[in-house]
Parts: structure tokens; sequence; C-alpha cells
């Protein structure tokens, strides 16, 4: 059984996470890093919606796990 079908959590599109940010998002491997925006905002989102992440590099980037976000087919 799949389990990200048995946890009904809220995985939030990469769409939405660069609409919040309003900067710069990439997909690196095994997480998303968001950087060049309002990081502060996007932090804020990512906690009222329970979706750990980590702030790197001094406070300057947000790495959000890429199982966390719902990656939209290009």
């Amino acid at each position: 059984m799949d389990e990200s079908k048995v946890k009904k959590e809220f995985k939030p599109s990469l769409n939405t996470l660069n609409r919040v940010l309003n900067g710069t998002l990439d997909n690196r491997n095994d997480y998303v890093i968001a950087y060049n925006g309002n990081l502060s905002r996007l932090a804020n989102y990512l906690i009222e919606h329970d979706i750990p992440f980590e702030f790197i590099t001094k406070g300057r980037e947000i790495k959000i796990p890429i199982e966390n976000v719902h990656i939209e087919p290009e």
C-alpha cells in the first residue's frame, strides 16, 4: 500500500510555493531549495501547514524535503 496515500497530509505544489515565495525555487535531487524571495513568508506558510523544512547558509535559503512537495508533471 502506498504510504503517501495513507497520510492525507497537505502537500503544496511547486507553483504554490513559488507564489508564496515570489522568488526562486530549485528542485535539487532530494530537496526543493528556496532563495531570492520572501523567505520569512514562505517559512510562515510551511509552519502553518506543518511542512518540515530547514534554513541553510545562515538563513538565506530554505530547504524542503522533496517528499513534502507535490511536483507537477511538465
